[in-house]
């Protein structure tokens, strides 16, 4: 988004696909009222959400850390067990320890 607009036409769609993303919109009025604007007359919206049937945690790519319950140390061993083996996404420069806890943490936000 552009500020508070997708820059599309209006009534430019006449299908819109949302593949997991809507679950982390912060302004999700602003986003919904936007792809009512782009949306032809009849035309219709796809969204996707992720649930607990997909084993791979797609944010970082460690398998069932998201079955975990929230704020959940044992979460965070695992993250790092699989985080030594050279699993997750998005490591930078952080030790093990510190990006399994800062990982488990955005999640549960």
């Amino acid at each position: 988004m552009d500020g508070n607009t997708i820059p599309f036409a209006s009534s430019s769609f006449d299908f819109i696909v949302n593949n997991q993303v809507v679950e982390h919109v912060e302004d999700l009025d602003s986003v919904l009222a936007e792809m009512k604007r782009m949306l032809k007359p009849g035309a219709m919206v796809l969204s996707l959400f992720p649930d607990k049937g997909v084993w791979r945690e797609g944010h970082c790519g460690i398998p069932f850390l998201h079955w975990f319950p929230e704020g959940s140390r044992i979460r965070v061993y695992y993250a790092a067990g699989f985080r030594t083996l050279g699993f997750g996404y998005h490591k930078g420069t952080k030790g093990v320890m510190r990006w399994s806890e800062d990982f488990c943490e955005w999640l549960d936000k």
